[in-house]
């Protein structure tokens, strides 16, 4: 869950800025300026002092925490991470149907992906080699189920809306 909202927000601040990641980290944050502002934060908001800051998604923080860097750890602004309530979520064992479309192999993989993962992190949860999970993974990702995005030397595969609604539906 984490890794996804981490895949989210980077892909919200290529797509719309800093400012836009900033306003929907939560309701009440903001960027002013060039401060960053919340009835959460100190009222003159952080002094970053043009340091970097860390955005750190958390499934307990139901508000926005600034944390102080310290030595040469840059400042964090830990934040309510998205989707949440699915951690608790209890899963039942109704995937057989899925297992019976794509065969048991694929419906796990495409199951795994809910969370952007490598090649090697899902041949490791699921026990298949890496040859067996490249092949599955390429047959999911031409029938629209799973998308790959490369960062640096690892491609992070994770389930299409499509993808995901048919791992609902099962």
């Amino acid at each position: 869950m984490l890794e996804a909202d981490i895949a989210y927000r980077t892909r919200q601040l290529a797509e719309d800025g800093i400012q836009e990641v900033f306003a929907r980290l939560h309701p009440s944050l903001h960027w002013t300026g060039d401060r960053l502002v919340s009835a959460d934060l100190p009222p003159a908001g952080p002094d970053l002092g043009g340091t970097d800051l860390v955005l750190a998604p958390s499934a307990f923080a139901a508000r926005c925490h600034l944390l102080a860097g310290t030595g040469t750890a840059p400042p964090a602004l830990v934040y309510p991470s998205r989707a949440v309530g699915g951690l608790w979520e209890r899963r039942g064992t109704r995937a057989d149907g899925l297992a019976r479309l794509l065969g048991r192999s694929r419906a796990r993989l495409l199951a795994l992906t809910g969370s952007p993962s490598t090649t090697t992190q899902l041949a490791a949860l699921s026990g298949l080699s890496l040859g067996a999970v490249s092949q599955h993974l390429s047959v999911l990702r031409d029938a629209g189920l799973v998308t790959g995005h490369r960062y640096r030397r690892e491609v992070h595969y994770t389930a299409t809306e499509l993808g995901t609604a048919l791992l609902e539906r099962s």
